[in-house]
């Protein structure tokens, strides 16, 4: 047994999951694999789907490819033979077993010693850490790309690390599908971006305080008459999507939060673009919302973006972690604010019983009446609901951040919804009377 079979043996070993594992073959005769009722490649012509799969991921202007999935290597080879010599593979194992299938078969295995691929494996924790190093080098152009049996495979291995690439792969595929649109917005909003506060004036402005932040959540219609009683006692941030409802409830927020790019974002808030309510905002949002509000404007640039870390070496603007939604972005906001407690509001992060996703009264309120493709979740009342996709990947990157901003006292007082880690949950009419100076 040599080292790397060894390493991967005990792996597998300190895993202790055992799973179905039943060779079968092609029909030109290759050897693949079916692991849990799943097979691994085509039945039928294995590299034609290789070609395919290269075809589709290949860029000759990229300097690595971070490859989600080794399987039995057969389109890992076909990618080394068909790379420029300078290019290079960084190949995640997600399935140790099946890689161990891949050392003890008779499949040519002197690809792996080249000098253009690495095998990255390990540990949860030592991959999470690897893949970190390997993105982090923004001198580097990289590329992801996933094998999408292999990866559906992982989570039995690698759940954390799976939510965290599916929620790499969704914001991907947002920023492609509205690519066009997100760069003519940075075009038109340049002269704004540049003229505009930065979000690092506003740092610790709001030093100790108790900041509110006010989401779309279906929860919100049950509470959002006790926002009335904060008065002069708290902060309130709102998400652009519910400030028509704020408003028409004698509500004014201290802060608007926008992210959009599209000109949804516009509609929410075309009734009140002469408020002179601070609008915090990226340079991506929608240009027509931008020009056309009249009041502050304070423009923050998404972290760990090189695009955006070029633009802040030249404007010094300040950047804001955005979590991939206005919410997550206003929550970072509120931090960097120096809040000493947040509470959100309407942070339902999930649907409501008859599968609403919004509050009544907001544009996004519709209904999800398709319970295909949900996942279950535990409700902040111990019980099981129903959330999207997204909305998961925002729950679980705000029980990160959390678990990563401790000096902060986190309440949730949606009264509904899903239940956060680290937060703790109290009514907001409780809240309010046992912790504002309300006279």
């Amino acid at each position: 047994m040599n080292k790397l079979e060894k390493e991967i043996d005990n792996l597998i070993k300190n895993f202790g999951i055992n799973r179905e594992i039943i060779r079968e073959f092609s029909k030109e005769n290759k050897l693949t694999l079916k692991v849990n009722n799943l097979l691994i490649t085509s039945k039928y012509n294995i590299e034609k789907e290789n070609e395919r799969f290269f075809n589709i991921n290949y860029d000759k202007e990229i300097d690595y490819f971070l490859i989600i999935g080794f399987g039995l290597g057969y389109h890992i080879d076909y990618f080394l033979k068909n790379i420029k010599n300078n290019q290079k593979i960084f190949v995640l194992i997600l399935n140790p077993d099946i890689f161990l299938e891949f050392i003890n078969s008779n499949i040519e295995k002197k690809f792996i010693q080249s000098e253009n691929i690495e095998l990255v494996y390990g540990n949860e924790e030592i991959l999470m850490k690897k893949i970190s190093n390997i993105l982090d080098n923004t001198s580097l152009k990289g590329k992801i790309v996933i094998n999408s049996p292999l990866f559906k495979l992982s989570k039995d291995y690698y759940p954390k690390l799976y939510d965290i690439i599916d929620k790499i792969m969704i914001d991907k595929q947002s920023l492609e599908k509205d690519r066009e649109i997100v760069e003519k917005n940075i075009d038109a909003n340049m002269k704004t971006v540049i003229e505009s506060i930065g979000v690092k004036e506003y740092r610790d402005k709001h030093k100790n305080s108790t900041i509110f932040i006010i989401s779309g959540g279906p929860s919100l219609n049950k509470n959002i008459n006790e926002l009335k009683n904060i008065k002069n006692n708290g902060v309130i941030i709102s998400v652009g999507t519910v400030v028509d409802i704020l408003m028409k409830n004698g509500i004014k927020p201290d802060y608007i939060v926008v992210i959009d790019p599209l000109l949804n974002v516009y509609n929410q808030l075309e009734n009140y673009l002469q408020l002179e309510i601070p609008l915090v905002y990226i340079p991506s949002v929608n240009s027509k919302l931008l020009n056309h509000y009249s009041g502050k404007k304070i423009v923050a640039f998404p972290d760990k973006d090189s695009y955006y870390s070029k633009m802040e070496e030249k404007y010094n603007k300040g950047l804001i972690q955005t979590g991939g939604s206005v919410a997550t972005t206003a929550l970072d906001f509120a931090n960097q604010l120096g809040a000493t407690n947040i509470v959100f509001v309407g942070q339902d992060l999930a649907l409501s019983s008859n599968l609403n996703t919004h509050a009544t009264g907001t544009l996004l309120n519709k209904e999800k009446t398709n319970l295909n493709n949900l996942i279950e979740i535990e409700s902040v009342d111990g019980k099981k609901i129903y959330t999207l996709k997204n909305l998961y990947h925002y729950l679980r990157w705000i029980e990160k951040y959390i678990g990563e901003n401790k000096n902060i006292a986190y309440i949730d007082a949606t009264e509904g919804g899903a239940k956060i880690k680290g937060t703790k949950a109290v009514k907001l009419k409780e809240y309010i009377l046992n912790n504002l100076n309300i006279i």
